[in-house]
């Protein structure tokens, strides 16, 4: 172990013995990172041998790990179940965009006013939808010729 962690043989038996006190902080941490577990858990505060994360994450992704860590197993398996739920509805939801946006550039693409025209109306109506504004509201808006001061 003394030759794996980079410490000499009689380093490590002083230690042992109680003859010498170890570079703590330093040698604990490597311990944790060597082991994949955290330096609580070496120290007997937890019974949780989790490494911590150790990234940056989001606070949203950083509440729904606090709420997670008080579920039950069950509640934790059954949330990961709707949280993949949700994952298959955006890609499903990704893929259908993509579609409507490719139809949108053919009906560009075929050069006519009134196939620009409808596609610049489908266009503001994939527009309106991804913000969540009514649709209709917001094309009176775009459309509606402004009065010019007299």
């Amino acid at each position: 172990m003394a030759q794996y962690e980079g410490i000499s043989q009689s380093y490590l038996s002083d230690i042992e013995r109680g003859r010498n006190e170890p570079a703590v902080w330093s040698l604990l941490a490597r311990l944790a990172r060597r082991y994949h577990t955290s330096t609580d858990y070496l120290l007997g505060l937890t019974n949780d041998p989790s490494p911590p994360i150790t990234v940056d994450l989001p606070k949203v992704i950083q509440e729904v790990y606090t709420v997670a860590l008080q579920l039950s197993e069950k509640h934790r398996r059954e949330s990961l179940h709707i949280l993949q739920a949700l994952l298959d509805i955006e890609r499903v939801e990704e893929i259908a965009l993509q579609e409507e946006l490719a139809h949108v550039q053919s009906m560009l693409d075929q050069g006519d006013e009134e196939n620009r025209r409808l596609a610049v109306v489908k266009l503001l109506d994939l527009l309106a939808a991804s913000l969540g504004s009514d649709t209709q509201a917001l094309l009176g808006q775009l459309l509606t010729p402004r009065s010019s001061a007299l």
